[in-house]
């Protein structure tokens, strides 16, 4: 915009799920590899869990605060929490909005559960028709049955069914979940917008300077292989 500083672009693509159709249809598109393989990760959870996938939805109000009861704790020793404070908001406010979202019939929330315990979380709000993605986490110490991934299926193929959303929305960001994951994708950029004053043009050169060495630092873990090592210990 005209008079104004611009800077911390980010460019991304916005990827996110095309739900018309079944989940029949949305299976398709994998490859015939993916699809066994998420097929192969759900029977091992039915497997360890006595047989059969226990998945919770909570969408009503009165169910809000048992999804809290078991979620929140959940949330607190996920990587998503103790690395990028991703981890679901536990203030009352959040808790209120979360009741009033469920009245308005607005929220789906679930739980995946092993023997009796809940190892992942998925939140999401409804804006229309749009799912959007939220939150979504799981107890590291059982990463090798590969929770989230599973929680991610199965609840689409309960949200498929109610035939009533259009998208599935991952919002902005990049990863690989979200590319295996989504259909389509938009491309989009985040950025900051600064009055021209001295102390912004300060703030920007600095910001410009920190995102350079963060650019470097990653392309030198590529290079060297440091950074499959360093995720690995960041989920640990």
């Amino acid at each position: 915009m005209p008079g104004f500083l611009m800077g911390g672009r980010e460019d991304y693509e916005r990827h996110y799920i095309d739900m018309t159709g079944s989940y029949d249809d949305y299976l398709a598109r994998f490859s015939g590899k993916t699809r066994s393989t998420l097929r192969r990760k759900r029977r091992k959870m039915e497997n360890e869990s006595g047989g059969s996938l226990d998945l919770r939805l909570y969408s009503r109000p009165e169910e809000m605060d048992e999804f809290v009861h078991h979620a929140v704790p959940l949330s607190r020793i996920t990587y998503q929490a103790r690395l990028l404070d991703a981890g679901l908001p536990e203030s009352e406010i959040a808790r209120a909005e979360m009741r009033e979202l469920a009245w308005q019939d607005r929220v789906r929330a679930f739980l995946l559960f092993l023997n009796g315990e809940p190892v992942a979380y998925l939140y999401l709000p409804v804006i229309g028709e749009t799912l959007v993605y939220a939150y979504l986490g799981y107890d590291p110490a059982h990463a090798n049955l590969s929770p989230g991934t599973v929680l991610q299926m199965a609840a689409l193929e309960r949200l498929f069914a109610e035939q009533r959303y259009r998208y599935f929305d991952f919002t902005e960001g990049e990863g690989a979940h979200k590319r295996l994951f989504g259909t389509r994708s938009a491309p989009c950029a985040s950025f900051l917008l600064l009055r021209p004053t001295l102390a912004n043009r300060a703030l920007l050169s600095s910001l410009k300077a920190f995102d350079a060495a963060v650019g470097n630092a990653r392309s030198l873990a590529a290079r060297t292989g440091a950074e499959h090592l360093l995720r690995r210990a960041l989920r640990t």
